[in-house]
């Protein structure tokens, strides 16, 4: 069976490396499912869950934003940021975006309205992917 190569990268890590028979991503205007043999691509995407799909098991990722390649079986996916939905801190993402909002309701330069923005936004998909899992975590047990 035909598997992607994918590596998923940010500034300061590579969060994942390795092999898959389906990923699915938050492309800027709607989910994309890539499988082998896939279209070469470039496009942006978007904050969400990132779904990486081989035979033992699902991983699950939250992006912040980024870009992604396909070309030749080979999936890249360069993250803004990106979090293992299971290492999510609830707590910490619902102080950053309660913090951010106060900092977009100052008025402070535009430079720092936008760093909260993407902020609110990030921990904003990292509460929607965990809140997510969690619910279908307690439906299948």
């Amino acid at each position: 069976m035909k598997l992607l190569d994918v590596e998923i990268v940010t500034a300061e890590k590579t969060i994942f490396s390795g092999k898959a028979s389906l990923i699915q991503i938050p492309g800027i205007e709607g989910e994309l499912g890539i499988l082998p043999s896939h279209a070469p691509i470039i496009t942006e995407l978007n904050s969400g869950e990132v779904l990486i799909k081989n035979k033992e098991e699902v991983l699950s990722l939250v992006l912040s934003g980024g870009f992604v390649e396909v070309l030749n079986d080979r999936v890249t996916i360069l993250a803004d940021a990106a979090e293992r939905t299971n290492e999510i801190d609830i707590e910490k993402a619902k102080e950053a975006i309660q913090k951010a909002e106060e900092i977009v309701d100052s008025q402070g330069s535009d430079i720092d309205i936008q760093k909260a923005l993407f902020v609110i936004r990030a921990s904003k998909a990292k509460l929607r992917v965990a809140n997510r899992r969690r619910s279908s975590r307690s439906i299948n047990n």
